[in-house]
């Protein structure tokens, strides 16, 4: 699936609950990315990102294949991001690996390894308001991803 496969599956969700839930609704924002991760980076968490809010956040290959559904509940989306790919060093041409990311032990394909290790992959930011409501949303879009066969690589578990 794509990001915006994706984000409008929340679109979804979020229309059947206030028609049908009364006590679960929610506000989503989006944040498009702008550029590959390796490219803003080591710019400590860019002002054009989200840092302090709270959400799904989506990581996609740059075909454009969600390839990670993660959230963050505490009003950490910087530090939850970031502690997925941890530090980086610069390879014998200048260019960034993240050598210690999180990822490193998920079974997946050489060609999203090196993605993630070279830092060349996209994030999408779903910010949720209220907070609370990231984990449904997580858990819901990773079950939407099973039930059509397009389970992201890097997800071992639902929620």
């Amino acid at each position: 699936m794509t990001p915006q496969q994706i984000i409008s599956k929340v679109a979804v969700l979020q229309s059947a609950a206030k028609k049908m839930l009364n006590d679960i609704i929610f506000d989503y924002r989006v944040v498009p990315p702008k550029e590959p991760f390796c490219e803003w980076c080591d710019q400590g968490w860019p002002k054009f990102m989200p840092d302090k809010e709270s959400g799904i956040y989506l990581l996609s290959s740059q075909e454009d294949k969600v390839i990670y559904i993660g959230k963050a509940t505490k009003s950490n989306m910087g530090a939850e991001v970031w502690g997925k790919f941890n530090k980086y060093r610069l390879d014998s041409n200048g260019k960034k690996e993240f050598y210690q990311n999180r990822f490193v032990l998920v079974k997946s394909s050489p060609e999203i390894r090196d993605a993630i290790q070279q830092g060349k992959v996209f994030l999408t930011f779903l910010i949720i308001d209220p907070a609370e409501m990231a984990s449904l949303l997580e858990v819901y879009l990773q079950t939407t991803c099973y039930v059509q066969n397009d389970w992201p690589e890097l997800n071992q578990r639902i929620g």
